[in-house]
């Protein structure tokens, strides 16, 4: 059974007149054990973007982990995370990768670590067919330290930004397991605000007999992104 994961989205407008700037934020909110991610799909409120767990090893898993993305000007806490726990293979039964749907032209920030802190290859690979847009191998010495204004030290690891063109994707890890704590997408789209939400179907969170559902396009599914029937 798929299961489908909603997350909210944050509106900004832009300058251009009739155009807005819609940001898909992917945050993960809730563990995870291993078996329980496969084919799911991870989607922003406005639909802009589709991220798809393709782990036929069922390794991956959601957990707690505190981590600084950014820069000391401006930099986030993530308290969560998504470990592949494997690294990508692509011979039948073994498939663990991620599959990327967007359906806007637009910019995606992805935060990701390695999985191994002593591990000095281990890289992400962020393709359309054979075209590469990224391949970046995941240091734990890229991240910078900062000392806040609460004199905590903490350590700040890179954004990866990459623009897509509407199309579908894969991230893949060949060398090892890495870690993700997030994914925004943001796209200029050209109409009004009203409209904007107009077209697109948002999720509702009702409670019935004292526990919580999500209703999207005619279905209803539990905290766990698993449809009710």
């Amino acid at each position: 059974m798929k299961k489908v994961f909603f997350f909210a989205a944050a509106l900004v407008a832009a300058m251009t007149i009739n155009a807005e700037t819609v940001v898909d934020q992917i945050r993960f909110t809730e563990a995870a054990a291993a078996g329980t991610l496969v084919d799911s799909v991870f989607s922003g409120e406005n639909e802009l973007i589709d991220f798809e767990i393709i782990d036929e090893k069922e390794k991956f898993t959601i957990d707690n982990n505190s981590a600084y993305f950014g820069t000391k000007e401006n930099y986030e806490q993530f308290s969560m995370r998504l470990r592949s726990n494997a690294k990508s293979e692509f011979v039948e039964g073994k498939h663990c990768q991620i599959n990327v749907s967007a359906y806007e032209d637009g910019t995606l920030n992805i935060y990701v670590r390695t999985g191994s802190n002593s591990a000095t290859d281990r890289n992400i690979v962020f393709a359309q067919g054979t075209d590469t847009l990224l391949n970046e191998v995941l240091l734990e010495s890229n991240a910078v330290s900062y000392i806040t204004e609460k004199n905590d030290t903490i350590k700040i690891n890179p954004v990866y930004t990459i623009e897509l063109k509407k199309g579908d994707y894969e991230i893949t890890f060949p060398v090892g397991a890495i870690n993700f704590y997030g994914f925004d997408f943001a796209a200029d789209v050209q109409t009004a605000v009203d409209d904007l939400f107009a077209k697109k179907s948002k999720a509702q969170k009702v409670i019935e007999n004292g526990q919580i559902f999500i209703l999207k396009d005619n279905r209803k599914f539990n905290l766990l992104g698993a449809e009710v029937k």
